[in-house]
């Protein structure tokens, strides 16, 4: 949205009295372009890695080209707080698997 469109729209929605759930909408689509920016991005990255994949590196690296770098230690924060709270859950499931030696991939009893 242009300069223009955005004053505007915010005109209109204050004189009709919704510039609340305007506001909320603006700052959804903000939210929107910024997150499709940074895969895009974070997408080029991967490739020149000739990964299919973005991984949480590209991210990163994302941050650190489109001029986003304080946000890359609060990204590597959550990323932490993340693989602990997976390393906390995946314990027992791993347990449960090991114990499933029989089955194959797809959960089927092998045949020997």
């Amino acid at each position: 949205m242009d300069a223009e469109a955005t004053r505007v729209f915010f005109t209109r929605s204050i004189a009709s009295g919704t510039a609340k759930k305007a506001a909320i909408r603006l700052a959804d689509n903000v939210a929107t372009l910024f997150l499709m920016h940074l895969t895009s991005v974070a997408g080029d990255v991967a490739g020149g890695k000739k990964n299919k994949n973005i991984e949480p590196e590209d991210i990163i690296k994302a941050l650190d080209k489109i001029g986003c770098e304080e946000y890359t230690d609060v990204f590597k924060k959550g990323l932490e707080e993340k693989d602990e709270e997976e390393g906390e859950e995946e314990s027992p499931k791993k347990k449960k698997k090991d114990g499933d030696g029989d089955k194959d991939k797809k959960g089927k009893a092998k045949k020997n």
